[in-house]
C-alpha cells in the first residue's frame, strides 16, 4: 500500500502556550509524509498566542487567506499543507477545542482519511506519520492508533506506549509501559491487549470511527474524553491499536505549569481528575460506582488530614458537582429554573 495517497490532517490545541506549539509545528516540517492539512486551535488564550502563531505562520512564507466571517486565519505555504488558525474566545476545554477542529475539517467538504490529534507540547520524530500509516494500513477494526510517547525531559524513559489500562473499580489510569526505558523490546500485540484508551497526547484516529461515533465528549473539560471516546467506539465494533515505532515527544503538563500559583494547579488539576472520574463511572461503570466514590471520599478525607485544603476543597466540589450534569434534560431544566426563581 502506498501509505503517501492518505490524506492526514493535524489537529493541535494551544492554550497559552505558543512556544512550544512552534516547536511542534517545525517538528512537523521535518516529517518524510507531510500532512494534508495542520489545524491549530487557539483555545481562549490571554497570552496572546493567536497573534504569535499567526506571526510565524506569516514569518514562514505563508499565503495569508482571508476567511470570511469566522474567527480563522487560513495559510498556504505553497506546498503540499495548508495551515488553520482558529481563534476561540474562551477556553471550552480540551475536547471541545479538538471537536472544533474537526469541525472545521468537516466543513471544509475535503475528505481526510486521518486525524492527527496532537498535545501542543509534543514534538514528533521524522518518520512518526509514516509508521503510524504503515500500523493503519492492517486491515483490522482499530479506530484510534497510539504512538511511543517519550518523555521530551528524558528522551529515554518511556511516558507510555500508546495509552493507558483503565480500572473501572479504581477510576484511576495507569499508562502502558510508563516509566520503561525506551531502548527494551514489547510486543506489539500483548500492548494492544493492555489498552484501554489511546493517551491524548497522541491520537491518530480514522475518518471512519469520526463518523459512526462522532467527536469527543465535551462533558469532561479535561481527563478521561480519551477513555470515553473508546469506550463509545468500543460499543461500536472498534479498537486501538499501537505504532510500535511511531516516536511521540511530550513534556506533559504544561497547561498547569502555566496556572499561576502551585496551589492553584494542584487544586484545578484535582478537581477535573475527581469529576471525571465520576462521570466517566456513572456513565460506563455504574456498578462501580460504590467503589469509585467510596475512594475518592477516603482522599478528600486523607488530604484534610495532612492540611490540604484547597486540594480537599477540589475533591469535595468534584464530587458534587457532576449530578446536576447528569440529570435528564427535563429535570436539570426544573432545577435551574427553580434556582432562578429563589
Amino acid at each position: 500500500m502506498d501509505t503517501e495517497i492518505k490524506r492526514v490532517a493535524v489537529v493541535i490545541v494551544n492554550w497559552e502556550g505558543w512556544q512550544d506549539t512552534i516547536v511542534c509545528l517545525e517538528s512537523l516540517d521535518e516529517l518524510t509524509i507531510r500532512p494534508t492539512q495542520v489545524i491549530l486551535v487557539d483555545n481562549g488564550s490571554s497570552d496572546a498566542s493567536a497573534e504569535h502563531l499567526a506571526d510565524w505562520l506569516q514569518k514562514h512564507g505563508k499565503i495569508v487567506v482571508d476567511y470570511g466571517s469566522a474567527e480563522a486565519l487560513v495559510v498556504d505555504n505553497g506546498l503540499d499543507t495548508t495551515y488553520v488558525l482558529l481563534r476561540l474566545r474562551t477556553n471550552c476545554g480540551f475536547a471541545a477545542a479538538n471537536n472544533a477542529g474537526l469541525r472545521h475539517l468537516e466543513a471544509s467538504g475535503q475528505h481526510i482519511d486521518y486525524y492527527w490529534l496532537l498535545n501542543n507540547d509534543t514534538r514528533v520524530d521524522k518518520n512518526a506519520l509514516a509508521r503510524l500509516l504503515e500500523r493503519s494500513s492492517h486491515p483490522d477494526s482499530v479506530g484510534i492508533y497510539g504512538s511511543v510517547i517519550l518523555d521530551e525531559r528524558e528522551p529515554h524513559v518511556v511516558q507510555a506506549l500508546g495509552g493507558a489500562h483503565y480500572g473501572a473499580f479504581t477510576a484511576q489510569a495507569r499508562h502502558v509501559g510508563g516509566g520503561r526505558a525506551c531502548t527494551e523490546v514489547w510486543n506489539s500485540a500483548d500492548i494492544e491487549r493492555q489498552l484501554s484508551y489511546i493517551y491524548g497526547a497522541s491520537m491518530f484516529v480514522s475518518h471512519e470511527f469520526v463518523a459512526q461515533v462522532g467527536l469527543m465528549c465535551e462533558d469532561y473539560f479535561l481527563y478521561d474524553e480519551e477513555l470515553d471516546w473508546a469506550l463509545r467506539g468500543k460499543a461500536r465494533g472498534f479498537t486501538v491499536g499501537f505504532a510500535d515505532s511511531s516516536i511521540v515527544y511530550h513534556k506533559g503538563g504544561a497547561s498547569f505549569a502555566r496556572v499561576s500559583g502551585a496551589d492553584r494547579s494542584y487544586y484545578v488539576s484535582d478537581y477535573y481528575l475527581v469529576r471525571g472520574a465520576v462521570v466517566a463511572t456513572w456513565r460506563w461503570y455504574p456498578w462501580a460506582l460504590p467503589s469509585v466514590l467510596a475512594m475518592r471520599w477516603r482522599e478528600l478525607l486523607v488530604r484534610l488530614f495532612h492540611g490540604q485544603r484547597l486540594s480537599a476543597r477540589a475533591t469535595a466540589l468534584a464530587l458534587l458537582v457532576p449530578w446536576r450534569l447528569l440529570l435528564p434534560d427535563d429535570l436539570r431544566a426544573l432545577v435551574e429554573g427553580s434556582r432562578a426563581d429563589v
